[in-house]
């Protein structure tokens, strides 16, 4: 199976607008890939639906199923490759820490990276055609 980072934007989007977002929040929801998440990148997911005033009850919600049903990892590992966001980082340390197959992104400072470590970073389509 399949083991991926998602990034916040796409995560935020699959839950509130659907589209190829919701297509991969759907996957791992369904069990047909493997999350793999960080504690920072919880953080951020919370963070950016409670701005957009998801109600506390379904964040809440979605803060225990990214507790029990992913991969959580606690990347010890410091990565510096995006410069113009350095936020960014955290997505390719929690991917190069779980050991993921893909990150799925939406960002131009990640998706210019394409690779590391193995590790291919995709838009939603691409990712959705590698399923």
């Amino acid at each position: 199976m399949l083991k991926v980072v998602i990034d916040t934007n796409i995560f935020v989007a699959g839950l509130t607008w659907g589209g190829l977002p919701g297509e991969i929040v759907d996957s791992w929801l369904a069990g047909k890939i493997k999350l793999v998440i960080s504690p920072q990148i919880i953080e951020e997911i919370v963070r950016t639906l409670k701005k957009l005033k998801v109600p506390d009850p379904k964040v809440s919600e979605l803060q225990n199923q990214l507790l029990s049903k992913t991969i959580l990892v606690d990347p010890q590992i410091k990565i510096n490759l995006v410069e113009k966001d350095s936020s960014d980082n955290k997505f390719l340390e929690c991917a190069v820490e779980g050991r993921t197959d893909f990150i799925k992104t939406g960002d131009n400072h990640l998706l210019s990276i394409k690779e590391i470590r193995g590790i291919k970073i995709l838009k939603a389509r691409r990712f959705l055609d590698q399923l």
